[in-house]
């Protein structure tokens, strides 16, 4: 059974252009990532999960990726919204999840599933939480008012 645990060797370039973006590399594996700033960093057996944010006021998102070994990017989700603003805070993490704050004062809880799992396109995710269409996701996300 996989279990996340905190890493610190990773190697994040902001790069150009108009979208935040960055170029993050570990181990000799590069990837092209959304956002900035790293909010933490975690491996997930050979996979690494990263969480970003973009350092726009007003306006902030929060990206959490899964990364594979391979240099591709498994799964993404972004939280954020028009005129939204935010701020990470990692309240606890556990075997396979991530339990923190970014807008409001709402908790989410984010858990890594060690496979994929079904969905459907644009049901099923929190208000807020956004993906890129597919039928199957590895980033499992809810929320609760507490």
């Amino acid at each position: 059974m996989k279990t996340l645990v905190s890493i610190s060797d990773l190697t994040l370039s902001p790069l150009p252009g108009d979208q935040p973006c960055s170029a993050i590399s570990r181990c000799g594996t590069s990837w092209t990532i959304p956002g900035i700033v790293l909010e933490g960093a975690w491996s997930f057996g050979s996979e690494v999960l990263v969480c970003t944010t973009e350092d726009i006021p007003y306006e902030e998102a929060l990206h959490f990726c899964l990364l594979g070994a391979d240099g591709k990017i498994l799964d993404q989700i972004r939280l954020g919204g028009i005129y939204q603003t935010g701020m990470f805070a990692l309240l606890k993490t556990g075997s396979a999840t991530i339990r923190f704050r970014f807008f409001n004062h709402a908790a989410h809880e984010l858990t890594v599933s060690e496979q994929p799992v079904w969905r459907m396109p644009f049901f099923g995710d929190p208000k807020g939480v956004g993906r890129s269409v597919g039928f199957s996701k590895r980033l499992l996300v809810d929320r609760s008012e507490t």
